[in-house]
């Protein structure tokens, strides 16, 4: 793996025309590697773990601690490599100095907790960088756990650590080698810690679940939001993006949610019975008795169209697999007797029309003065 990253960092800073081939060789090292979703071992078999010794777990979480401090530190080093670069450079490459301040800002987080997910959750001081914060929640727990002697971690670290270790300490030194680190690690972050909260909250210990507490997980969960905010690049108040794919597989959390979204969908369409349909029948009326006709066709046309976009949210909330990394639904009485009425609502409206068509003409007389 390492002489082909080596590879990939030359040819990106060979050329600013190269970025679709670091891409491509980004791609194919974490193949070769075997760190996608589909191949890697590790990201497979924990959607199916149902439980696993502290000891097991153990190793995983220390060779995690032993990655994330050599990723911050050797990231650091490389920082300085490159910066020492840049300022050798009259006019510094622009796609340089994006990296240095993408990478600047990561580590940030890493060192400083700079993101508002983190800062609500993460210990103060140094104790909160973030291989120090996940010993003293993850590592230390399960020791404590295991007991002396069998929860030495001398020899705990597998070869393929570490090689990745010493890889990222070769890479400190290689041109951009810090940025190559971080797309690495950009591309897997997400799965790998969505893989650690499914194998480390089976973690059992004399029969016991070792983490039975929320703020036990915050840092696996403060990661996974981070990592759904990095991922998806442009905010929901721009694209509304995130919030559409966090409905995947809603009817399997919470079914009445789901049904209660169908029947609001189904309103906003206008589909009969429904108060959208009253709402859109006095609209397009209205339209057309003043001899708006192309008004009123518009308005046809874009319920039409409308009707692929709601149903693709039925679709990811019944047809759709969701994912770990989403935030688990909070559901309450109270949120549940209010979509209920909300559901009731549309359909009374709907199917009797008249109160309520009579009470917005008398609220308009009295609002007007007609």
């Amino acid at each position: 793996m390492h002489g082909h990253v080596r590879g990939v960092a030359a040819a990106s800073h060979a050329s600013q025309h190269a970025q679709i081939r670091f891409d491509a060789q980004i791609a194919s090292c974490l193949e070769s590697a075997g760190l996608t979703r589909e191949t890697n071992r590790f990201f497979v078999q924990a959607k199916t773990v149902r439980s696993i010794e502290a000891r097991a777990a153990l190793r995983i979480a220390h060779s995690w601690r032993e990655m994330t401090k050599a990723f911050m530190f050797t990231s650091i080093a490389g920082l300085g490599v490159m910066a020492s670069e840049a300022d050798a450079q009259t006019q510094p490459n622009r796609n340089l100095l994006k990296a240095i301040q993408t990478i600047f800002q990561v580590i940030g987080d890493d060192l400083s907790n700079l993101m508002p997910v983190f800062q609500k959750v993460a210990p103060q001081g140094t104790e909160g960088m973030h291989y120090a914060w996940w010993e003293s929640t993850i590592v230390n727990p399960l020791k404590s756990a295991i007991g002396a002697p069998a929860n030495d971690t001398a020899g705990m670290l597998g070869p393929g650590a570490q090689q990745l270790i010493t890889n990222m300490r070769a890479l400190t030194h290689e041109p951009l080698g810090a940025a190559v680190q971080l797309r690495v690690v950009e591309a897997i972050a997400l799965d790998i810690t969505v893989a650690f909260k499914r194998v480390l909250s089976k973690a059992v210990a004399d029969g016991q679940r070792v983490f039975t507490r929320p703020e036990q997980f915050q840092w696996m969960d403060s990661h996974i939001h981070a990592e759904v905010e990095h991922h998806n690049a442009v905010s929901d108040a721009d694209t509304g993006t995130t919030a559409i794919a966090q409905y995947a597989g809603l009817a399997r959390r919470s079914l009445g949610l789901a049904i209660g979204m169908v029947i609001f969908m189904l309103s906003l369409i206008g589909f009969p019975s429904t108060a959208g349909f009253i709402g859109k029948f006095f609209v397009f009326s209205a339209a057309i008795d003043n001899r708006y006709l192309w008004l009123a066709l518009a308005g046809v046309i874009n319920s039409v169209i409308s009707v692929y976009y709601y149903f693709n949210i039925v679709r990811l909330m019944f047809f759709e697999q969701g994912s770990d990394a989403v935030p688990a639904v909070t559901e309450t009485r109270a949120l549940h007797a209010v979509w209920a009425a909300c559901a009731v609502m549309v359909f009374v409206v709907g199917l009797y029309p008249e109160p309520f068509v009579e009470l917005v003409r008398t609220s308009s007389k009295l609002l007007t003065g007609a």
